[in-house]
């Protein structure tokens, strides 16, 4: 007689469990699940003699069926949720199929809208529109490169202008000489001749002296000459011996140059506030000072220009502005001077 071979396996260890096993009590069946005899030991009948072995035959029967009941419930809950992710994945490859239909079906409209030409004219347009960016690139760059000439012919015109301010005060300087002389002329012809007094005599002309009077201030002889100048009735005189004078930067020229600032005619005021600018020395800035209130603006436009390039300072001075205005910004720089004048 053929005996029975059909297996089955243990929930708990995954080991064969044959009929023979189940038939003999060695393995059972527990809702459903095999319990191998590998995880379900049978009593001898040596150990049924023992109470003690019965017991702990027992407790691991329950504890081995506590186990595979949990073993089945977990696989339940996991089968659960694995059917609920196939329903999900399901769900997913139903939507992904979905929008690939309407990306299907846009690119058919896309395709159909291209091969209607309904975009031909916005095409034409774009084409039109970079045609007009490219000219407009090329005049922006033909202004530019235009610029860049009319720019470098402007710094060759700044350079001439520059050369040109150099000659213009040289002009300016010869023209006042003129101008003071014949202001000097015209004060001369308009008075009324005068009996011209009789030569003296030999015996009566007094002996000139053979070294000038400003010689005893220790200034060379030429100088000294240009010093008697200063007080000469001629103001183009007078105008001369100060440029002599201011050229030679002589510091024991300055106390003679100071009262020039005072002068009757407005152009030896002038050169002499320009002059003093060479001239550092206390005293320059006190007269200087005082100039700012020339009733003439070339006189006080001048001193300010000197006082700025002397001291340093910027303190503003409108030399056109109201007596009111020059006098406050007068105040203000010697205020500052007031200051100043001990460490200058």
């Amino acid at each position: 007689m053929e005996e029975n071979l059909e297996l089955y396996f243990c929930e708990i260890c995954n080991e064969s469990v044959p009929l023979q096993d189940l038939s003999a009590g060695r393995a059972k069946e527990i809702k459903g699940k095999t319990i191998g005899a590998c995880c379900l030991p049978v009593a001898t009948p040596q150990q049924a003699k023992s109470g003690n072995a019965v017991g702990l035959t027992t407790l691991g029967a329950l504890l081995l069926a506590g186990l595979a009941a949990a073993t089945m419930f977990l696989e339940s809950r996991l089968g659960d949720e694995i059917d609920g992710l196939r329903r999900e994945l399901g769900a997913v490859r139903t939507s992904v199929s979905s929008q690939g239909d309407l990306w299907s079906d846009l690119e058919k409209r896309v395709d159909k809208t291209l091969q209607s030409g309904a975009l031909a004219p916005l095409e034409q347009r774009m084409q039109a529109l970079g045609q007009a960016v490219d000219k407009a690139q090329e005049s922006l760059a033909g202004k530019i490169r235009g610029s860049e000439l009319r720019f470098a012919g402007l710094d060759e015109v700044q350079k001439r202008l520059i050369e040109g301010q150099g000659e213009i005060r040289r002009e300016i300087k010869g023209v006042e000489t003129e101008v003071v002389r014949t202001r000097a002329d015209l004060a001369s012809l308009a008075a009324a001749p005068r009996a011209r007094p009789a030569e003296p005599s030999e015996s009566e002309k007094p002996v000139p002296s053979s070294v000038p009077a400003a010689a005893d201030a220790g200034l060379p002889a030429a100088l000294a000459h240009h010093v008697t100048r200063l007080k000469d009735a001629d103001a183009g005189n007078r105008f001369e011996a100060v440029d002599q004078l201011v050229q030679s930067k002589n510091p024991k020229a300055l106390e003679h140059l100071l009262p020039m600032l005072k002068d009757p005619d407005p152009f030896v005021r002038r050169l002499t506030a320009e002059g003093l600018s060479g001239f550092r020395d206390r005293t320059t800035v006190d007269a200087l000072l005082i100039a700012l209130a020339d009733p003439e603006g070339i006189v006080r436009h001048t001193a300010h220009g000197s006082l700025k390039k002397l001291t340093g300072q910027t303190i503003a001075f409108d030399p056109d502005a109201s007596a009111s205005a020059r006098s406050t910004a007068q105040r203000r720089w010697k205020d500052w001077w007031a200051k100043a004048r001990d460490k200058f």
